[in-house]
């Protein structure tokens, strides 16, 4: 290592010691800033974002046409025509029926919208398997657990006709949510304090930095 690389590094580890110290100096501000964040997070998201609940239901695909007995050839198809299944759920025929029987509406009182209950809804399927999950959030908890429940009875009946498949039998029906699935206060908070924390840092060593260069030029 040369004179130079040598200066240089001196420099640099002389300057990471001031921000150091600089920022342990201010350090009640840094402490103070995650506190105020983290507080203006909680109060923000207790009062003004909408608690959301989710309720789960679960269908059970069966796909036997032609036999009494259940063959291998019928599991492997009836897992191959999951995603099929899936997406005639959220279909427009499936919704506009769902919202017609339950009389679903927007907050505004006018008639709820395919594309909007579709955005209420999430699906999935553990691998390997013929069981399909349906999840319904909503800000009403019982609104979520009635509307998936309706959702499994169409769309099962649906598919059905459809796909002339002998049935889907319903596995597990919708659950009363008694906790919110969002927003996740806790999370936010933290998020709130780090963000505090960053925030201030930075604005301390930008300052630091740019009366450092005030100085100099003087």
């Amino acid at each position: 290592m040369n004179n130079k690389e040598r200066e240089r590094d001196e420099e640099v580890e002389i300057d990471l010691k001031e921000l150091f110290f600089i920022l342990l100096h201010h350090l009640w501000i840094i402490v103070l800033a995650g506190i105020v964040l983290a507080a203006g997070m909680f109060v923000y998201t207790r009062s003004f974002v909408t608690p959301l609940y989710s309720s789960t239901a679960s269908v059970y695909v069966l796909n036997r046409q032609s036999s009494d007995q259940l063959t291998y050839s019928d599991l492997n198809s009836s897992m191959q025509l999951t995603k099929d299944y899936q997406q005639m759920f959220v279909s427009r025929t499936v919704l506009e029926q769902v919202i017609e029987n339950l009389h679903l509406q927007n907050t505004d009182g006018s008639v709820m919208s395919p594309s909007t209950l579709a955005n209420k809804i999430s699906i999935s399927s553990p691998s390997d398997t013929r069981i399909i999950n349906l999840t319904v959030t909503d800000a009403s908890p019982a609104w979520a657990r009635d509307i998936v429940d309706e959702l499994c009875r169409v769309g099962s009946t649906h598919i059905t006709q459809v796909m002339k498949i002998e049935g889907i039998n319903v596995n597990e029906a919708g659950n009363l949510p008694t906790f919110p699935s969002s927003p996740n206060l806790k999370k936010n908070v933290l998020l709130g304090a780090v963000a505090g924390v960053v925030l201030s840092a930075a604005v301390i060593i930008v300052l630091s930095l740019m009366n450092d260069t005030i100085c100099t030029f003087l």
